[in-house]
């Protein structure tokens, strides 16, 4: 199979939909493969097993702990950028929800927009965690109200929420490609986790050995 180079995907696009529906749909589905693999990097670092996140106590605890809420942050305001109204503050947002007023077909219009309201309600957590703890820091009625602010959401928020835009941008892709992209098997570039691993699983092997300790397996 010929591997078309991003110039030939967006040609592609533009060619099946029209302009602009079709540079709008490939900047949003290079916008969501980044944002899958984010969360790749995320679930290898810290959603693997037990003794992964041993092994990076082991290496830096409080420099991976600090990674670990910093990464899923930057999911989460990923999220909110996907699927934020398309103006803001008088000015436009390039987000999904620019693309229902670029389809022609009235039927398949409502059908795209009745999807979107899905998108938008499995992505509220983040859009909540978003406007109360990252953008802004909600100010507390009480000193102790702090101890029950809101959270950033389970994996399994971030995953379902991510399998709500891929079925949504995958369907315009199908209505008019006849075709799909499997964003979930997004492929890293190289010098990512696995290299970090590699380099971490000498230094923090080296150190044990110094203290006469056995090898950690993550």
């Amino acid at each position: 199979m010929t591997e078309l180079s991003p110039k030939e995907v967006r040609t592609e696009a533009v060619k099946a939909m029209g302009s602009p529906l079709g540079e709008l749909y490939d900047v949003l589905s290079n916008q969501v493969t980044w944002v899958h693999l984010k969360c790749k990097e995320y679930r290898a670092l810290f959603a693997t097993s037990k003794e992964r996140i041993e092994f990076l106590n082991e290496a830096a605890p409080a420099f991976f702990g600090g990674l670990q809420r910093t990464l899923l942050d930057d999911v989460l305001l990923h999220l909110c950028r996907l699927t934020d109204p398309p103006k803001s503050s008088g000015k436009r947002n390039l987000t999904i929800e620019c693309l229902p007023e670029l389809i022609s077909d009235p039927s398949f219009r409502e059908e795209v927009k009745g999807m979107l309201t899905e998108v938008k309600g499995k992505t509220n957590f983040a859009r909540e965690w978003r406007n109360r703890r990252l953008a802004h820091r909600e100010f507390p009625v009480l000193a102790t109200a702090d101890l029950e602010s809101p959270t950033p959401g389970s994996r399994q928020d971030v995953e379902t929420a991510l399998a709500s835009i891929r079925t949504l941008l995958n369907r315009i892709a199908l209505h008019f490609m006849k075709s799909s992209v499997l964003y979930e098997h997004s492929i890293e570039d190289l010098g990512g986790v696995p290299a970090l691993l590699n380099c971490l699983e000498k230094g923090v092997d080296a150190k044990r050995r110094r203290k006469g300790l056995p090898p950690l397996n993550y």
